[in-house]
């Protein structure tokens, strides 16, 4: 049952860990996706094996070479460092959007949602357009147990990019846990609509399972 995923503290933890892609489109412009892994059962978390750093050969090295550092070691496991590098990328540039984003991704990961709710809100800040920054830290501020502020983040990412899937199933599930059970299925009826026009089969089959779920309850 829905129910059983969502209040069994140990299931939903392991069925609730995220996944952030970044794409560079063009030099300003930074699309964020944050994935929810929601298919069960998951195997506990195991460390990546850690990657040789890249060797920024600039004696200046600029803010987007850190950046580039930073992702190699988020990618090989490495968080502290990733931080470490993001910090140093602010340090030159203290408007880097995608420095904001990376860090917080990366303080998302080792548990510190303060942390990243607050890199979120910078980047936020910053370019307040982007639909996947709200959808991100409602996703994160969900995490942290601000569920109904999770929900208005995943209103205005709705507002901004009504094509953008994942807020609805962000939005149907926080929705649950209020009792909103119709709210609930219109947004999960709404995001496996989303996913299968976009053609993400794994997600579509995932949201109607959950959707099942939601209307045999």
């Amino acid at each position: 049952m829905f129910d059983s995923l969502v209040h069994n503290p140990q299931i939903f933890a392991q069925s609730r860990n995220i996944i952030f892609t970044l794409t560079i489109v063009k030099p300003t412009t930074l699309i964020i996706s944050a994935l929810l892994l929601t298919q069960l059962p998951l195997q506990p978390a195991t460390a990546l094996p850690l990657q040789p750093t890249i060797a920024i050969a600039q004696s200046n090295p600029t803010a987007a070479d850190y950046i580039a550092q930073g992702d190699a070691k988020y990618k090989s496991g490495d968080n502290a460092g990733a931080i470490g590098d993001y910090n140093r990328a602010l340090a030159i540039d203290a408007q880097n959007t995608e420095a904001y984003t990376s860090r917080g991704i990366a303080k998302s990961t080792a548990e510190d949602k303060p942390g990243a709710i607050q890199d979120f809100d910078k980047a936020i800040a910053l370019n307040p357009r982007i639909a996947e920054l709200y959808n991100i830290r409602a996703v994160t501020k969900y995490e942290s147990g601000a569920k109904q502020a999770a929900i208005a983040d995943y209103d205005r990412a709705i507002e901004l990019k009504p094509e953008l899937a994942l807020a609805y199933l962000g939005r149907s599930i926080a929705k649950y846990e209020f009792n909103d059970k119709k709210g609930s299925i219109q947004d999960m009826k709404k995001a496996a609509e989303l996913f299968k026009q976009q053609g993400n089969t794994d997600f579509y089959q995932k949201a109607m399972n959950y959707l099942k779920m939601l209307q045999n309850e």
